[in-house]
């Protein structure tokens, strides 16, 4: 349901060009997948506190002494690393980046959605994915201007089954971090092409 009405949302504001001028268009699209990428940012943060809730007092000591946020799957994508970086780049470069990483998520995140989290339903995130991911490519069209924009989009990154397949917590926990620092850095991708898109919408 919430994947149709996002499509819906988005059809009926690209169907809009002929009412509404292209910038305030620009506008409403960034700003509806910017807030969409918030609620996913908050799940991830939720996500972690929950698994890490449900471990006993030593598994939590032993993972905060051994975790490093390293050799993350989604390391191989060519993505701004740094504020002077993203500002660096075009709208469409952060889109293309940004489109890349939640594509990349969509199957991982079958791991743990709905497995070790209390307070997600089953398969939330990925489903969740999947409508920015749709969102996403929509925006794409409209800033592109071009109904097929296969070429714009980027292959995902890709992903070690065997990573998680003996389900031991470090690995998860190392798995579910990987992915709440990479939607930090599409909600950020989102926010800065927001700004850019429509300035007046990010005065303080």
């Amino acid at each position: 349901m919430a994947k149709v009405c996002l499509l819906l949302l988005a059809l009926l504001v690209l169907g809009s060009l002929s009412h509404v001028e292209p910038s305030e268009n620009q506008r409403r699209l960034f700003g509806h997948a910017a807030d969409r990428m918030k609620v996913l940012h908050r799940m991830a943060v939720n996500m972690i506190s929950d698994f890490e809730n449900s471990l006993d007092f030593d598994d939590r000591v032993e993972l905060s002494n051994n975790f490093l946020l390293s050799n993350c799957f989604s390391d191989s994508i060519q993505a701004p690393s740094n504020r002077e970086e993203i500002q660096k780049s075009t709208v469409l470069k952060v889109l293309r980046v940004s489109y890349q990483l939640l594509v990349s998520w969509e199957y991982p995140s079958q791991a743990f959605s709905g497995t070790f989290t209390n307070s997600l339903k089953p398969n939330a995130i990925t489903e969740r994915l999947t409508d920015l991911k749709m969102g996403l490519r929509i925006i794409i069209m409209h800033v592109t201007g071009q109904s097929a924009v296969e070429e714009y989009l980027s292959a995902p990154a890709v992903f070690d089954e065997s990573f998680v397949s003996d389900g031991t917590p470090g690995k998860i926990y190392s798995l579910m971090a990987c992915f709440r620092r990479d939607i930090h850095r599409v909600e950020t991708f989102l926010r800065v092409a927001h700004c850019r898109v429509s300035p007046k919408d990010c005065l303080p």
